[in-house]
């Protein structure tokens, strides 16, 4: 089990075998919405992408995220010298009336050590703790990564 600064608290990630929708949740002005996985039928380690909203009039931040029986952490991707590489984020501070959308090639949550692979059709119960709104908890089904990527594009309106 992963060492967590007394502020944070250990919260869990389960997967369940339903075909459900992303719930999304809100308290404190911050909202959690479009959430979604990656399956990883081979692996234990996988992806999970949401979207942040801000509506409160102060800032908020997220502190962190994890996973029962597994690790699940805030990464940003990082290109250096014509390098691109997976950086761990601490901490994500998000301004009033700001959205911050977790995708891929840009923020997202690294799902690693899982007690098994996530497969299509999987829904992953994903929390986030934040430092004013509290926890966090929204679950997100899993799809291919094409799925996923249509997804969210679809959510903000790129695709028809």
């Amino acid at each position: 089990m992963t060492r967590v600064l007394p502020l944070v608290v250990l919260v869990g990630l389960t997967v369940t075998c339903a075909e459900q929708p992303a719930a999304d949740t809100e308290h404190g002005g911050i909202e959690i919405v479009a959430a979604f996985a990656t399956a990883s039928p081979t692996s234990q380690s996988s992806a999970a992408y949401f979207t942040i909203r801000n509506s409160a009039d102060r800032p908020d931040t997220l502190l962190a995220l994890s996973v029962l029986g597994g690790r699940a952490q805030l990464h940003t991707i990082v290109v250096r010298e014509g390098r691109t590489s997976m950086r761990h984020v601490e901490h994500l501070p998000i301004a009033p009336g700001l959205e911050i959308r977790l995708v891929p090639g840009g923020y997202h949550v690294m799902l690693t050590e899982l007690a098994a692979p996530l497969t299509v059709g999987d829904t992953v119960e994903l929390s986030a703790i934040f430092a004013s709104a509290d926890t966090l908890t929204v679950r997100a089904p899993v799809l291919t990564y094409s799925q996923v990527v249509e997804r969210l594009d679809s959510e903000n309106g790129r695709n028809p």
